[in-house]
């Protein structure tokens, strides 16, 4: 019975410590689950998780969710989301904006996907802005870049993936 509470004990904490590293601010934190990774960073209090359809069904897309945490009910709440982003969202990547959108199957949108996964692998600082208006400032650590952004630049577009690995 011992050994059963200390292994759930140990699962427990496992969990806990994992959790607490995805709030740390301006460290990068990664995790999957049906096909899909989603790298998060949060300077705080907004959260940026970037969706990548890496083995899911290829009618899925990827996709950029913003969050905000709202201490009154202690919960992350959506500001906004990327999907077929019209020029109100906008990151400033070391000095350089990118409109990322989604869907990202039409040629300025994969373009411009690839674009942003490529520069964010690598981002030492960013921008986020929406509709103008900075939204957060983010200054990635450098272990956290090497070790977890820099696989977002594997993170193609809808298009590459149709036509390699969700290939009929």
């Amino acid at each position: 019975m011992k050994i059963i509470n200390k292994s759930l004990l140990a699962v427990a904490l496992f969990f806990l410590t994992g959790a607490a590293s995805a709030e740390k601010p301006n460290v990068w934190f990664t995790g999957s689950g049906q096909g899909f990774t989603e790298y998060l960073i949060t300077n705080g209090d907004v959260k940026v998780n970037i969706s990548c359809n890496y083995a899911s069904m290829p009618s899925f897309d990827h996709g950029i969710f913003i969050t905000r945490y709202n201490p009154k009910t202690k919960t992350d709440e959506e500001i906004f989301t990327f999907r077929d982003n019209t020029g109100d969202g906008e990151f400033i990547i070391d000095g350089i904006s990118y409109f990322p959108s989604s869907p990202t199957d039409n040629k300025f949108s994969s373009g411009e996907w690839r674009r942003f996964t490529e520069a964010m692998s690598a981002a030492k600082k960013f921008e986020l802005k929406i509709k103008d208006k900075t939204i957060g400032i983010f200054t990635p650590q450098g272990k956290s870049i090497r070790e977890v952004a820099s696989e977002m630049k594997d993170c193609k577009d809808m298009i590459t993936l149709r036509n390699t690995i969700f290939k009929e």
